[in-house]
């Protein structure tokens, strides 16, 4: 058996394009977000040349707005420089009294406007910015934009406590932190508590959060799936914040998803099982660029169109999984036409316009800013195959030979010889000539050269980015000027899918291409909702809402890594003889392996659709909330203790080994518990029926022998007191000051 790579475990991963927005999000530059350690901070240039040719021409500047398409061009480079501010939203499982205790210790601590101040480096020095209160979301309950981004809040000595602040509140489960534009898609689900929702592409998990706390709050639940088994284990990491049975999670290509034979089509048209259906799918994620600076590098229109088919496949499989009549939405965090009006476009056709686009108006109605799709675009590519159909001459790579590497041959431009010097050795040449003079202020022409406006853009206003500027003159602005602008960046369009040659017809669908103008009329795709970084100050996304139901083949599935065991009738047994558990639906206690090491809770809606999985398709991850622990033998007289997670589940039912206690008893044994007081905790310290409630477990624990009166606990707890402590505390006092004044009049006498 070979070496195992993690190469080929990223492939693997990998191998149905990924199952998050952006798949080489994490291998971008860290050089683009730290300081340069030998000299001045380095100034961020957010710049791709070919991204910005490539939307110039698709007409995605101006549309969809009253502003020009040069001044909205202009807003968007700028935005796209600007740090991505923080947000968060307030969860619905929090009481109305927190949120206000939560809002007012918020402003308390950010203040009023200017109150609190940021210090960060430029590269003249260091800078002061005032920061801009915190400000509601108005389309997203109780979401909340701060005026700094994520890395400063970290980072910045001046919000230090304002992050402890919110790390308390985000581990407590009460807030989530989630960027603005990720809290549109479930909206736009309009959930109701009733409802069955499958996320096809879940993790993180942030959506799924969002999304569960809805349905937590009646009798539906949400079905979470990730391809990616690492990513499905932190999904349920994140969503264990709410611990609710209503969550199940399983590790599928969303492509793959399976459908249970119950849910099939029955020949009349019914089909699919969920009332909701969430497809968030991978994309470029170009929309993100504000807090990915890699993306400007990376970005291509290659991977776009490769994208394409399997963002088709997961949408065209979760339509299917949806009831006819049922909602879909299908979103990404990229701005191309490729990943968004082309997959919703072949969607309609694919299923026969069974599928509709729906206008959002929940969003609409309360200040959502956004654009409307696109009818039209064009198809365009950037790969070398593409480059070289179209005459592009493309200097080869240098390949490994036996013996070192073998350099092509390069052609030299007249008046470039380089006389067959190296670039390192060219380039050492150069700035040995031109080195770093001292100028009559002593300051170096490097450091001169620094404080210039960039040619290539303007410096912001902190002086922390270069804006990038391109020529706005009409005739730059010409469908030919901007089809040379393309061609120069290595981009060349296919005006009709004939035009694409059979070696790169796989690669540019048909399914790529903008619909006839009798398909748009029909298509409705103007209703689709296309997000700008300029329009909120937000990051870019789409968000497509559908109605109705399409068909689809079927794929095998099996084996789960997880089982949903019956508990046996003694074990049920014995839990509710030793905990009188009364009227709990102990259906629904279930084991994940045969051993029961935990006992778990689960939604009966839940249980009654995984029992419809007569053929073990789906692969389980997680299911429910623990309930009971197995105890060891050594340490208690019942096999099975209550877990934290799931107390709230058994307690209601529970009329035995229960204790009634206040918020101030209850504040005050975890104070003991966190800071280690046990021994100094006093049952005079509780309120008298807490010390009743304890004298009756003990009064049980003696009639069934478990109660050693040699424990310490006992006389820590019930039988001592206080004051007789403190008297005798003061008796012992006096007799020592006694017994050292005779000592010292002792000494005196000898001396």
């Amino acid at each position: 058996m070979g070496k195992y790579s993690n190469k080929n475990k990223k492939r693997k991963d990998n191998r149905n394009g990924g199952n998050r927005h952006n798949s080489n999000r994490h291998n971008s530059n860290k050089n683009d977000s730290r300081d340069n350690r030998n000299g001045p901070p380095r100034v961020k240039e957010m710049r791709s040349d070919r991204m910005v040719a490539y939307y110039t021409y698709q007409n995605v500047f101006g549309h969809g707005t009253k502003v020009s398409k040069e001044e909205d061009r202009k807003s968007f480079l700028e935005a796209s420089c600007r740090p991505l501010n923080a947000s968060f939203r307030i969860t619905k499982l929090a009481t109305p009294e927190f949120k206000e205790q939560f809002t007012a210790r918020m402003q308390e601590i950010l203040g009023s406007d200017g109150q609190i101040t940021i210090t960060y480096d430029t590269p003249s020095g260091k800078a002061v910015r005032k920061l801009k209160p915190p400000q509601p979301i108005p389309f997203i309950e109780n979401g909340w934009m701060l005026d700094v981004d994520r890395s400063t809040i970290r980072k910045n000595k001046g919000l230090k406590s304002f992050f402890e602040f919110l790390m308390v509140a985000s581990d407590s489960g009460l807030i989530t932190r989630q960027e603005t534009v990720s809290m549109v898609p479930p909206v736009a689900l309009s959930i109701e508590p009733h409802h069955l929702v499958l996320d096809t592409c879940a993790a993180p998990g942030s959506k799924t959060c969002q999304i569960l706390e809805n349905v937590s709050l009646g009798s539906g639940w949400v079905m979470a799936n990730d391809v990616n088994v690492s990513r499905a284990h932190m999904l349920v990491h994140q969503c264990k914040r709410i611990n609710s049975p209503s969550l199940v999670v399983v590790t599928h290509a969303g492509q793959e998803m399976p459908m249970p034979k119950t849910f099939r089509n029955d020949g009349e048209g019914n089909e699919g099982w969920a009332d909701r259906v969430l497809c968030d799918v991978p994309c470029t994620g170009d929309g993100t660029m504000r807090k990915n600076a890699g993306i400007f590098r990376k970005w291509s229109v290659n991977q776009q169109n490769n994208i394409h088919k399997i963002q088709l496949d997961i949408a065209l499989r979760g339509v299917r999984q949806c009831k006819v009549g049922g909602l879909v939405v299908y979103s990404t965090c990229s701005m191309s036409p490729m990943e968004n009006e082309a997959v919703v476009a072949q969607i309609i056709r694919e299923t026969g316009y069974a599928v509709e686009v729906e206008e959002c108006r929940e969003l609409s109605e309360k200040g959502f800013s956004c654009r409307g799709g696109m009818t039209t675009w064009k198809v365009m590519d950037d790969r070398d195959a593409t480059r070289r159909h179209f005459g592009e001459v493309i200097e080869d790579k240098p390949r490994f030979k036996k013996g070192g590497w073998d350099h092509q041959e390069r052609q030299v431009k007249a008046g470039d010889d380089d006389g067959g010097e190296s670039r390192p050795a060219k380039k050492a040449k150069v700035e040995g000539q031109e080195g770093d003079k001292e100028d009559p202020c002593g300051e170096t022409k490097a450091a001169e050269e620094a404080k210039r406006e960039p040619k290539n853009g303007k410096m912001s206003e902190d002086g922390t980015y270069i804006i990038p500027v391109y020529d706005d003159s009409p005739e730059k602005w010409s469908s030919e000027s901007m089809i040379a602008d393309c061609n120069k960046e290595g981009l060349w369009e296919f005006k009709t899918h004939s035009d694409v040659p059979s070696h790169l017809t796989a690669s540019i669908p048909k399914g790529l291409f903008p619909p006839t103008p009798a398909e748009a009329s029909r298509m409705g795709l103007e209703k689709c909702m296309r997000i700008m970084p300029q329009d909120m100050d937000t990051g870019g996304f789409f968000v497509t809402e559908s109605s109705g139901g399409g068909g689809q083949k079927d794929s095998k599935q099996h084996n789960p890594n997880q089982e949903i065991i019956p508990l046996s009738p003694a074990l049920t047994s014995s839990l509710v003889d030793f905990y009188g558990l009364s009227g709990a639906p102990l259906s629904c206690f279930f084991a994940r392996t045969h051993t029961a090491k935990g006992i778990m809770y689960l939604h009966p809606s839940v249980l009654s659709h995984l029992a419809s999985d007569d053929r073990g398709q789906y692969k389980l991850v997680h299911s429910g909330v623990q309930v009971f622990e197995k105890n060891s033998k050594n340490l208690s007289l019942v096999p099975y203790r209550i877990h934290q997670d799931g107390v709230r589940y058994a307690a209601p039912y529970m009329n035995k080994r229960k204790i009634q206690l206040s918020n101030r008893d209850y504040c005050t044994l975890v104070r003991a518990g966190i800071e280690r007081k046990e021994n100094q905790l006093r049952t005079c310290m509780l309120e008298e029926a807490t010390r009743k409630e304890l004298q009756g477990v003990r009064s049980r624990m003696e009639g069934e022998m478990r109660w050693d009166p040699r424990d310490v606990l006992e006389e820590e707890w019930f039988g001592r007191d206080r004051t007789k402590d403190k008297e005798g505390k003061g008796k012992g006092e006096e007799e020592e000051k006694e017994e050292k004044g005779k000592e010292e009049d002792e000494e005196d006498t000898k001396a």
